[in-house]
Order: C-alpha cells, then structure tokens, then sequence
C-alpha cells in the first residue's frame, strides 16, 4: 500500500457541506473522491492543449 498524508485545503463552508453531502449520497469517502480528482487534474495536465489552426484567409 502507498504512504499517505493528510492535505490541509481551504474552501468556503458551503462547499464543503455540499460536497460533503453528496459525498454521503453516493456513499464514498470524501478523500478517495478528492484523490481520483487531483489525479485526473495530473493526467490532464500530462496531455498537451489542442490549438486549432486557423487560416488567416477571411
């Protein structure tokens, strides 16, 4: 199993309330939820932006 750490995050009480209760509706825990969106945030980020090229003909 990995080593795991605690994470001190700072986001306004209605967020947390909200997330905390949907959270509960689905029944999962609130740190394995924060932990796959911080790991797709990574993934995204690995992979480069589409930029479109656009003709300068207009």
């Amino acid at each position: 199993m990995a080593k795991e750490t605690t994470m001190h995050v700072v986001i306004p009480l209605d967020l947390k309330r909200e997330f905390k209760s949907a959270c509960v509706l689905e029944d999962v825990n609130m740190s394995q939820v924060v932990c796959e969106l911080v790991q797709d945030w990574l993934e995204k980020r690995k992979t480069p932006p589409i930029v479109e090229n656009k003709s300068s003909k207009d």
